[in-house]
């Protein structure tokens, strides 16, 4: 199927923007008192295209956010962190075997044993993820 617009005129740029509910129902009911229908696209387009040169009221000014901190990765922490995580697989399929074997749990120093890697492991993800959280809280 052939193109019917010319290279010049199509349409690459997409402009989005919002409206006030006072805004869209202007936008809308100028659409729907027009003889020919036209998307809301359509009619915001034939609106800059006639009034481009029209006085246009001030743009109102966006509020900024503050840029978001992305973690920084240290590798070699979450290598660790990933070494962690495979002793701790492992223990607990130490602990479901025993008790699928004996119906019953092993010592309690194996329990503290494990959950000392999972406060190992909670410790390293902190701070592999939120590490220099500390040093940047009193800019």
């Amino acid at each position: 199927m052939p193109d019917k617009m010319p290279k010049s005129t199509k349409r690459l740029h997409v402009v989005a923007f919002r409206l006030s509910d006072d805004e869209f129902a202007k936008l809308e009911e100028a659409a729907r008192r027009l003889t020919r229908r036209r998307t809301r696209g359509d009619l915001a387009r034939a609106i800059v295209c006639k009034w481009a040169h029209a006085k246009v009221p001030e743009p109102i000014q966006p509020r900024r956010l503050p840029p978001r901190r992305m973690p920084k990765a240290d590798i070699g922490l979450l290598a660790k962190l990933m070494g962690e995580l495979g002793k701790i697989g492992s223990n607990v399929n130490q602990l479901a075997r025993a008790y699928n074997r004996y119906h019953r749990l092993p010592e309690l120093e194996k329990l503290e044993a494990i959950a000392a890697d999972l406060e190992a492991m909670k410790a390293a993800l902190e701070q592999a993820l939120h590490g220099d959280r500390n040093d940047h809280q009193g800019e």
